[in-house]
Parts: C-alpha cells; sequence; structure tokens
C-alpha cells in the first residue's frame, strides 16, 4: 500500500499514543463497495466512504480535495482492513532541517505592538471587540478577502487571558472562512507588549498576513489601541532566513550536544544526516571509481598506441638501406616477371595451335 499526504496542514488531529492502540481504520464492504472508518481522532469523517477500486482519498478537512491519498496496489477483498496511526512531528516538522537547512528557512515577522499596553482590558461590543485582517495562504498570489475578528466582551484582569481571547477571536474568523489557520497571540512582561504570530506548531500555512487597523471596515471599532498598536495597517511577511550549514562536522558537533543534553529528537535527526552522509560519500566514491577505472583504460589505450607508433616509426627510421634496396629490387623483378608471365598469356589464341 501507497500512502501520499497531499495537504499536511489539515492533519491537525492524532491517534491516541502510544502507537498502534487506536490507528484511524477502513474496512472494505465488497457488498456495497464502501469503506467504513473507525477510530476517527477528531475529523468528523463520514462512517461510510466509496473507494474506485484500489484507491482511496480521505478529505480531512471537508473541502471537497482529497488529503490523503492510499492506493492499495490492486483490488481490495470483502473485508480488507486498512490501519494507520496519524502522530504529530516534531514542534517544527519542517524537512529543512533533514536536509541540512535551518528550520526557520522561511519565516513570517510577526506583528509586534509599537508602545506599551495596559495591565486589564474592558472590552465592549461596538466600540473596541474588532480586528480586521486578510491571510494569503502558501502557493496562493492574493490574500482573501477581508476576515473579522470579534472579541468576547467583557473585562480581562491580566493581558494573558486577553490575548487568549484575540487569539480565540482569529482563529475563529479564520476557521469561518475555511482557512483554519492557528495563531499565537503572546504577551511579553518585559517590555509590556503583545506579538501576533501564525502558530506552526502543527504546520505553516500562511505565506502572509495584514492587520486592517487603518483601512478594516471595522477600523472604527477596533482593538488596535488596546493591542499597542497605531491605527496604521501592519503587514506580517517572509523575512530572510538564517544561512545554511550542513557539512558532516556540523552534524557531528550536533549529534554530541544533542547527546550531552539527552535530546532525543536531536540525537534521532543527526543520526538521519549522517546516514545521508554517508550514503553521499558512498555514492562519491564509486563514481570516483568508475571515473577512475575509465580513465585508466583510456589510459592503457592510449599508451598501447604510443608504443605502436613508436614501433612503426622505428621501422622506418633504423631500416637498413643496403637490405632495403636488395628487397625493394628482389621486389620489382618479381613485379616484371608477373607481368611479362601476364603478357605472354594474353597475346595467345586458337590460332597458336592450328
Amino acid at each position: 500500500m501507497e500512502i501520499e499526504i497531499i495537504n499536511a496542514s489539515t492533519l491537525t488531529e492524532y491517534t491516541p499514543d502510544p502507537e498502534g492502540s487506536a490507528p484511524l481504520t477502513l474496512t472494505y464492504s465488497e457488498e456495497n463497495g464502501t469503506w467504513t472508518i473507525g477510530n476517527d481522532p477528531g475529523y468528523g469523517l463520514a462512517t461510510e466512504i466509496e473507494g474506485d477500486g484500489g484507491i482511496l482519498e480521505l478529505d480531512l478537512d471537508d473541502d471537497g480535495v482529497a488529503d490523503i491519498h492510499l492506493d492499495l496496489n490492486g483490488i481490495p477483498e470483502d473485508g480488507t482492513t486498512v490501519s494507520f496511526d496519524i502522530v504529530k512531528g516534531f514542534e517544527n516538522n519542517s524537512i529543512l532541517p533533514d536536509l541540512g537547512f535551518a528550520g526557520d528557512t522561511v519565516t513570517l515577522e510577526p506583528a509586534r505592538s509599537s508602545f506599551a499596553v495596559a495591565d486589564t482590558f474592558m472590552v465592549t461590543a461596538g466600540e473596541n471587540d474588532t480586528i480586521d485582517f486578510t491571510e494569503t495562504l502558501s502557493g496562493e498570489d492574493s490574500g482573501s478577502s477581508q476576515l473579522t475578528a470579534v472579541i468576547e466582551p467583557g473585562t480581562y484582569t491580566d493581558p494573558e487571558s486577553y490575548a487568549m481571547a484575540v487569539e480565540k477571536a482569529l482563529e475563529t474568523a479564520s476557521a469561518q472562512s475555511g482557512n483554519r489557520v492557528n495563531y499565537e497571540v503572546i504577551y511579553n512582561a518585559d517590555n509590556q507588549t503583545f506579538t501576533i504570530r501564525e502558530d506552526t506548531d502543527t504546520s505553516r500555512r500562511l505565506e502572509s498576513f495584514d492587520l486592517l487597523f487603518s483601512s478594516g471596515t471595522h477600523s472604527d471599532t477596533s482593538a488596535a489601541a488596546d493591542l499597542g498598536f497605531s491605527s496604521s495597517d501592519i503587514h506580517s511577511g517572509p523575512v530572510e532566513g538564517e544561512t545554511a550549514a550542513w557539512s558532516i562536522f556540523d552534524t557531528l558537533f550536533d549529534l554530541e550536544e544533542a547527546l550531552a543534553e539527552n535530546d532525543v529528537d536531536g540525537i534521532q535527526k543527526a543520526m538521519i544526516r549522517l546516514e545521508n552522509h554517508y550514503e553521499s560519500l558512498t555514492s562519491s566514491i564509486s563514481s570516483m571509481g568508475t571515473a577512475y577505472s575509465t580513465l585508466t583504460a583510456a589510459k592503457s589505450t592510449a599508451s598501447d598506441a604510443v608504443t605502436t607508433l613508436t614501433s612503426r616509426l622505428s621501422d622506418v627510421r633504423d631500416a637498413d638501406t643496403v637490405a632495403a634496396i636488395m628487397k625493394l629490387n628482389s621486389l620489382q623483378t618479381v613485379y616484371e616477371a608477373a607481368l611479362s608471365s601476364c603478357s605472354t598469356i594474353m597475346g595467345l589464341s586458337l590460332v597458336n595451335y592450328l
């Protein structure tokens, strides 16, 4: 069976730990031509789905587009069961670190407060309870239409609880639009400011987002002042990442550090990178061996050609002049005798025998 993850950003629910205790299960019914789904971890999948022969497609976010593609490599029999776990990756589940690149090579510049905020927050409906914003998903050229986050009215006695309310409002508005982007609103107690950014613990979905504190349709009821922002729009787009550094020595240093800190994830990543280094070196050695064999054969052929030419040149340069003249005369005599014999034979006719 082959499993292809088409849209990894939809993998937001995970099967229980430990792995294998309750995997997502699909059982085939030949009579109905359907698959029965069991142990749905929380995607709200239908109890039964249709399958086209040995092909299965799962739409996790119910947008009409398959997110997981399964190829059974054949027609299933009645009662065939397919099961697999959906597990959460590392905190940064990008494959870039395994390829030797910094995990934050592509990041979004977070939106940060321009000035310090208060200790308590009074949110009143229709006065300071909205945030207009747009989202541009990865791979898309244009942003979404304006979204409006509505903060729950009430009194928030500390910045942390207010941050949670703002985060919930942003995620609710995003989910209602179908984007389902996860946000983080973080309060920094040292400088009394807020930071708004995408939560990439599960996946990165945004190319950029904009807070429309000035141009939004609800700018007159914006929560910009409470969040420590001016009345100007805020753009959060990609920033230049760190320089990638990957060599076998970097990997060994990383492995040493991970072992010292008992970092299991770090050890696993370093081991994967070491395996990649080994395969790369083996491939390079093999290529060099092939090139060396080709060069050796070419050198041998060239050496043989030089020997032959030298021998021929020696035969010409070192020839005995007297012997060569005598041999030439001998060949000339033989040649003339052959011509004479041919002439005699060609001159005969039937008349010579009458």
